[in-house]
């Protein structure tokens, strides 16, 4: 894991993905093999819930890759 990842985002990619490879900011859907439609709703959830944040449509269509959650999660100070 890039030093560059907040622990929390690593442990949520690591619940919903069951992913345990590198994770850097330039993940992307192609780089987690389970990270389909139904599991990126999921990611929004549990962002949403676990930032106590609520996303818009077009920030749950700009995650495309973690870079872009830390960009999120920036803008809405969490």
């Amino acid at each position: 894991m890039s030093d560059d990842i907040r622990p929390e985002i690593a442990e949520i990619f690591e619940d919903i993905f069951e992913f345990e490879g590198d994770l850097s900011l330039k993940t992307t859907p192609e780089d987690v093999p389970k990270w389909d439609s139904l599991k990126h709703i999921a990611l929004v959830t549990t962002l949403e819930t676990n930032f106590d944040i609520s996303l818009s449509m077009d920030e749950m269509h700009e995650i495309q890759s973690v870079g872009d959650i830390h960009t999120i999660l920036e803008r809405h100070g969490a």
